[in-house]
Parts: structure tokens; C-alpha cells; sequence
């Protein structure tokens, strides 16, 4: 076990090759089928593809200000913790370690290292919307942080954007610890031997597929055979039942709001009236000719003119190809 002190930065190659504690949940299986557990943040097919560098999550704003929301309340966590636990002293921020014993490339950043003494401890700051416990993935996380840095005692400090702040006690478990091991083991063989595993029901599956297989309009359409018909048509009318389910829940909530602007459940919203959009085909006829007006008009890039002209800049800018589903034609 080591201090690394300039540990390579998230999104860099040499990071997205290690076996990191965040990424450890994905690739944890059942021991008795071998099938991934899916408790992690994405799944072991999308994890595999980030890690081989044949995909890269999209951070929206939204994402990215939840990620800087999780980051500023590490310090109001820490202090929440260290009044607990009066006497320990903590980092001034996180600290990563590797074990070069293991055999696959591997870091851990710990949110904060405590220290009292001889005595150390793991902060693990989470926060969720609201309190949750302990979630498998986490306890994952940070038990391949306890076994990594050689810091057998941590507390997860769980600071939920609606609740009270809680400290968890997290008990290092070394056989849990040698699963966990063993399967980022088998994981990381699977990458250098570029066998991912099933796409499954991974959210961003179609994504990657779609990047990883540009269209070639010259090949003929696949043929599916009759299970794998049935299979997806059985799945779409489930959707669909589903789907009706919950629209029939929500048009009687929009009933129950009345002329609310919103409606709450335990504090929290569940239904919000959105403001009203604007739309050119609701103008009045007596008021149409103000939309000439140059002083609320602009000029519109026409791509089509761009793509005659100038079809380098055209096929430049041009995203994956997208896999689009008849189901509606089909459920008709």
C-alpha cells in the first residue's frame, strides 16, 4: 500500500485503465451464476467500454452540478464528522493509495484520511437526495478503499440533500475484500483481452453500439428470427401496459392539483406546472405580421445549402447514427 501523490486525473487514459474504488461496483457477480449484480452507477457493459476507451460518459449540466453539489458538501460533512469525533485530525482534502501488490492497475481517493495517533480512518462522504443507508455500491467502494490503503476503519458520512446528516460505521470484511478483488481481476482480463460483456439491459447500450458500428447503407437489413421477435413484443406491450398504468396514476394527480403551481409528497415535489412555451402556430392571424419584424428575426443557418457547399464541414459535424425503434407500428 502506497500514498500516491500525483495520481492521474479522472478522464485521462491512464485513469480510465485502472481499476478505481468507484468503478469496482459494475463488475461484482453473483458467485454461484457469475452473473453482474448491476449494483453500480452503470452497468458492467458500459463500465467495460469506458475503461477500453470505446466510450465516454456525456456530462450534462445538470450532472455536473450535481457532481460539484456532492464536492462542496464533502467539507460540511467532515465537519459534521469531526465534532462526533472530537481529538482526530484530517487532510485538507482527498488522498489516493494503490496497492502494487494486486494484479491489476489500481487507486483509491479517499474523500478524507483521518488521523489520531497511530490510529487512521476513511471519510466517505455520499450525497443522496435523500437518506438511503448504506447502498451495496458504496459499501463496495469503500471496502476496496479500506483494503487498498491498508486503513481498516472508515466511516461513510451520508449528507442527503433532503434529511439529517448520518455516520455509518463501516466494518472492513476481508473476505468480501477478496471477492471483490477476484472479480475486478477477472474484469480487467476481460479488457485486455477485448471481450466486453453483454450489453444486457444497459442504458447506453444502443449508444455505444451505434458508435462502434457506423451504418454501411450497402449491407441488407438482418433478418430476426421468431424468438427474438416474440421476445421484443412481449417486452413492448409490457412497456405499454406499464406506461398506461402510470399515465392513468398521473392524470389523477394533475386532477387532485387543480390550479396548484405544484404537489408535494413528504417534501417533496412530485408534480410541477412548467411555464407556458412559446409557439409560432399560436400567434393570432391580426398579429402574424409583427413575426417579420427585423428587430426579432435573425438569420438561420440553412444545412442543407452547407452541406452542398461545403460537405467536408457537414460530414465533420455530424454525430453516430441512432437505432430507431418501430414499437408504436408494431403495437398497433
Amino acid at each position: 500500500m502506497a500514498v500516491v501523490k500525483n495520481p492521474p486525473a479522472p478522464g485521462t487514459d491512464e485513469w480510465k485503465r485502472m481499476v478505481t474504488a468507484s468503478k469496482v461496483a459494475p463488475m461484482i457477480t453473483n458467485k454461484s451464476t457469475g452473473d453482474y449484480l448491476g449494483i453500480g452507477y452503470v452497468s458492467a457493459y458500459e463500465q467495460f467500454m469506458e475503461m477500453a476507451g470505446k466510450w465516454e460518459r456525456t456530462i450534462d449540466a445538470a450532472t455536473q452540478a450535481m457532481f460539484d453539489d456532492a464536492h462542496d458538501a464533502e467539507d460540511y460533512a467532515v465537519n459534521v464528522w469531526k465534532r462526533k469525533n472530537p481529538g482526530w485530525r484530517t487532510s485538507k482534502g482527498e488522498v489516493a493509495y494503490t496497492d502494487e501488490s494486486l494484479p491489476f492497475p489500481n487507486l483509491v481517493t479517499l474523500d478524507r484520511r483521518a488521523v489520531r495517533g497511530r490510529a487512521k480512518r476513511i471519510i466517505e462522504v455520499k450525497r443522496p437526495r435523500v437518506p438511503r443507508g448504506v447502498e451495496d455500491k458504496w459499501l463496495v467502494q469503500v471496502q476496496f478503499q479500506m483494503g487498498v490503503s491498508g486503513i481498516h476503519q472508515a466511516d461513510l458520512v451520508e449528507v442527503p440533500v433532503y434529511g439529517e446528516p448520518v455516520i455509518h460505521k463501516i466494518e472492513f470484511d476481508q473476505g468480501l475484500y477478496d471477492g471483490i478483488c477476484k472479480d475486478a481481476e477477472k474484469f480487467y482480463n476481460l479488457i485486455e483481452l477485448d471481450f466486453p460483456p453483454a450489453a444486457g439491459d444497459s442504458e447506453h447500450a444502443k449508444e455505444i453500439l451505434a458508435a462502434l458500428n457506423p451504418v454501411d447503407d450497402t449491407q441488407p437489413a438482418v433478418q430476426l428470427d421468431q424468438d427474438m421477435m416474440d421476445g421484443l413484443l412481449d417486452a413492448w406491450k409490457d412497456l405499454k401496459a406499464a406506461e398506461d398504468r402510470a399515465l392513468e396514476w398521473e392524470n389523477m394527480v394533475t386532477e387532485r392539483m387543480g390550479q396548484a403551481p405544484k404537489s408535494e409528497y413528504d417534501g417533496r415535489v412530485v408534480a410541477a406546472r412548467t411555464a407556458p412555451r412559446f409557439a409560432v402556430s399560436r400567434v393570432p392571424k391580426d398579429m402574424k405580421q409583427h413575426l417579420g419584424d427585423p428587430d426579432v428575426t435573425s438569420e438561420k443557418l440553412d444545412t442543407n445549402k452547407l452541406r452542398k457547399k461545403y460537405p467536408d464541414v457537414y460530414e465533420a459535424a455530424l454525430g453516430d447514427s441512432k437505432f430507431t425503434f418501430k414499437r408504436k407500428e408494431w403495437l398497433k
